[in-house]
């Protein structure tokens, strides 16, 4: 039985172990006889990632009060019959969502309020935070906590035994160094800030270590903590590589059937999140076809295929994909309702269907909203973070002159606009900026990238900031000075005819600031360039500052020619520290922070 499941759960405070049997399965056998028990992986894992198809237009914006965009309008007359029909059918039966299943998530409380809590937040430990589907959701954690408990012995002396050094084809000394490496891991947690110096020390171990031929127990632990690292880290094609070299292993050898699905879901998230969305859907339909999965995780695994599917711009399809899986649910929960919703937005948004269809659809969407009101997880459809917190002012837009610290906020963004568009330009220059891994963006449009200054993935100066940003994080300091409670900041960049699709931001308790820096210029009577929040349509000016509460509906479109950059700043909303403070008086901005947010400051 391979020992990695107990190791990481105890020394990471991480789990994707999958529900069902436990028996040990071979890779090699499978489910059936001969070859059927094999997984393909997907070709084109290494590499870049290519994008291939026709960039579809977006119309022009009609009215400067209600968009109606339409970037797939280079569509064929095919490609629109065939989702007509996928929605017709897909959208036969609406889901009532009358009693949203008692096993969701426990009510976060503050100051009397309730709502919703979300997922729990990465630990500092190297874990790997999914986008679509968190894989410890196929089934129950062994261990949640971040260091082990006082009374047991280092989990890691069951992997480093007696003469495990000299396991043929294991260099020598390789056993005893990933050891000494991961004990402080487990006893004193590396913090975020230290994030980065711990990854390029585990990742240096394959450089000092000829692996090629180690299959040893140890070994496969390695590769499996590497490839949660570079996740965790962002360096995707890193961890396809630690991925698929721990799955090597594994196929060679007898695995348990939760470490091997485990491990296959963490190779396709990665290929996600690298944006080789056709490698992650070849793969994960080879998971599916090939493993004998329990209904449950089956279920969880058709949800993130929905979710890949509605990555690469195939929202007909996932909407269809998402609703097979949601049959097999018996109780479907608060997160189901909203995974469901946003996918129903993305379809709506496209505006390809016929009279009867897009009926149809609005009729889905408004039931499934009805049913997020009714049960508590917000007040109004148009609001619909993860995490709600209700008694909070709720606008799309706000004023920037009704409160102080962000008019002074406004000030000092707007004085500092050209050293950020010279700091922005160096980045592109240097290739710093980063893909959005979302999936927000439509992926046949113009390019969304970022660079989000504290973002723990980074190397960071003493203040916790990114030292590629001197400039940006100057400002940063500056704006909390000026007493403005910053949770994160960085740069946004979106390409021509570009395109972010319907969302809602992760929480109500934050608002945004965006700095326009580089905003080009319309040809016609409508902006080219603008956003819309809940059913508010403004644009973006070189120096001007928009104020506005990202946890409402919004989209985000690029119809210029040229390119749109903005600096945004997220920050703690005013509502949320009266109440908090009101709870607990003596708090200080960063105990509020800290509270509201803990480790998800600075993430994305």
């Amino acid at each position: 039985m391979w020992k990695k499941q107990s190791v990481m759960a105890k020394g990471k405070g991480k789990q994707r172990d999958a529900a069902g049997k436990q028996g040990d399965v071979s890779p090699n056998a499978g489910a059936n006889k001969g070859n059927e028990g094999k997984i393909k992986v997907a070709s084109g894992v290494k590499g870049k990632v290519q994008h291939t198809g026709k960039k579809a237009k977006t119309k022009k914006v009609a009215s400067s009060t209600k968009p109606t965009p339409s970037p797939a309008t280079s569509a064929t007359w095919m490609w629109v019959a065939f989702s007509v029909v996928v929605v017709v059918c897909a959208m036969a039966a609406i889901p009532l969502y009358v009693d949203l299943n008692p096993h969701a998530p426990s009510p976060i409380t503050l100051s009397g309020t309730t709502s919703p809590s979300p997922a729990p937040a990465p630990s500092p430990s190297p874990s790997k935070p999914t986008a679509s589907v968190t894989p410890a959701s196929m089934g129950p954690s062994k261990s949640t906590t971040n260091s082990p408990p006082q009374d047991q012995s280092d989990p890691m002396e069951e992997l480093v035994g007696e003469g495990d050094d000299t396991i043929p084809g294991c260099p020598v000394g390789f056993a005893s160094a990933f050891k000494e490496l991961m004990e402080p891991q487990l006893r004193e947690q590396y913090s975020l800030n230290e994030a980065a110096v711990f990854s390029t020390k585990l990742d240096g171990l394959r450089y000092r270590f000829n692996l090629t031929e180690c299959e040893s127990e140890t070994a496969y632990v390695y590769w499996s903590s590497l490839a949660d690292q570079m996740h965790f880290m962002h360096k995707y094609y890193d961890a396809i590589y630690a991925r698929t070299s721990a799955l090597g292993i594994l196929s060679r050898g007898t695995a348990n059937m939760s470490t091997l699905l485990s491990e296959y879901v963490g190779l396709v998230d990665d290929l996600r999140m690298s944006l080789d969305f056709e490698s992650a859907l070849s793969t994960l339909d080879s998971i599916l076809e090939r493993l004998a999965i329990p209904e449950e995780p089956r279920t969880v695994l058709m949800r993130m295929k929905a979710s890949i599917q509605d990555c690469r711009g195939d929202s007909f399809t996932a909407i269809e994909t998402f609703e097979q899986a949601l049959a097999a649910v018996k109780n479907p929960n608060i997160l189901l309702a909203r995974e469901h919703y946003v996918l129903l937005r993305h379809v709506q948004a496209m505006g390809t269907l016929a009279e009867r269809p897009t009926a149809i659809l609005k009729e889905k969407v408004a039931a499934v909203a009805a049913a997020m009101v009714r049960n508590g997880v917000t007040t109004n459809p148009q609001q619909m973070p993860l995490r709600f917190f209700k008694g909070l002012e709720a606008k799309p837009f706000h004023n920037v002159d009704d409160h102080p610290a962000v008019k002074r906020a406004s000030a000092i963004l707007s004085a500092n606009r050209n050293g950020l568009v010279e700091e922005l330009r160096n980045l592109t220059v240097s290739k710093y900026l980063a893909n959005a891994t979302e999936c927000l963006q439509f992926p046949m449009g113009g390019e969304w990238k970022k660079y989000e200054i504290n973002g723990y993935w980074h190397r960071r100066d003493e203040n916790d900031c990114s030292l590629h940003t001197p400039v940006a994080c100057a400002v940063k300091r500056e704006l909390e000075e000026a007493g403005l409670p910053v949770i994160r900041a960085g740069y946004s960049v979106v390409g021509p005819q570009g395109w972010i699709r319907p969302h809602f931001g992760q929480t109500n308790a934050q608002l945004k600031l965006h700095l326009g820096l580089t905003i080009p210029e319309s040809d016609g009577e409508h902006p080219c360039a603008r956003i819309r929040v809940g059913t508010m349509l403004k644009t973006w000016y070189p120096g001007k500052v928009l104020f506005f509460d990202d946890s409402f509906d919004h989209e985000v479109w690029n119809d210029c020619t040229a390119t749109r950059s903005i600096f945004q700043v997220a920050f703690v909303h005013h509502d949320a520290i009266r109440l908090f403070k009101e709870k607990k008086p003596e708090a200080t901005t960063a105990d509020v922070i800290e509270g509201l947010f803990g480790q998800r400051a600075g993430l994305e």
